[in-house]
Formats: structure tokens, sequence, C-alpha cells
């Protein structure tokens, strides 16, 4: 008969024992995901700090980008005004002397 709370109490430490197990194993698992979690936050850190720095990059490139087309366009511009200013000014010189070399015809033929 005394063994009878012997044994209950040996049964119960072994279910605490078991219970107690079950408990780190799970604590196990738990530190692992955790573990994993943190290396996956970290993967996610740098991949969102290249991005980041991808963009600020191509936004730069994209501003260069930018001023090159800028400056190449009022080069351009510049160059077609001048040219049509020459060909106006060629264009013009011809009229003239068309216009005017009857008038100068006419008045050396008269002096």
């Amino acid at each position: 008969m005394r063994d009878t709370p012997l044994k209950a109490e040996l049964l119960r430490l072994r279910a605490v024992e078991v219970e107690a197990h079950a408990v780190a194993m799970k604590l196990e698992s738990k530190s692992r995901e955790l573990e994993n979690l943190a290396i996956k936050h970290a993967r996610l850190e740098a991949d969102g700090m290249n991005e980041q720095r991808s963009s600020s990059e191509k936004i730069a490139l994209m501003q260069e980008s930018e001023s090159r087309l800028k400056i190449e366009s009022e080069n351009l511009s510049n160059r077609i005004f001048e040219e049509r200013g020459r060909a106006i000014g060629l264009e013009n010189s011809d009229r003239m002397t068309g216009i005017l070399s009857p008038c100068a015809s006419s008045l050396t033929d008269r002096l």
C-alpha cells in the first residue's frame, strides 16, 4: 500500500517529464522558426536597400539623360535656326539682286 502513493507520484513525474519534453521540443521548433524569420528579414532588408540604391541610380541616369537631351535639343534648334537664317538670307539676296539688276542696268544705260 505504501507503494501506491509512490507509484502515483512516479506516474505524475513521468507525465510532467513528457510534458516538459514536449514543451522543450516546441520551444526548439519556435527558436528555429524565429531564426529563419530573422534570416528572411535580413534578406528582405538587404533586397530593399539594393532596390532603393538601384532606383536612385536609375533616377540619376534619367536626370543626366534629360539634361543631355535638353542640351542636344537646344543645339539642334540653334543649328536649324542658323541654317534657315542663312537660307533665307541667300534667298533674299537673290531676290534683291533680281529686283535691283534691272534698275542698275537702267541706270547704267542712262548714264
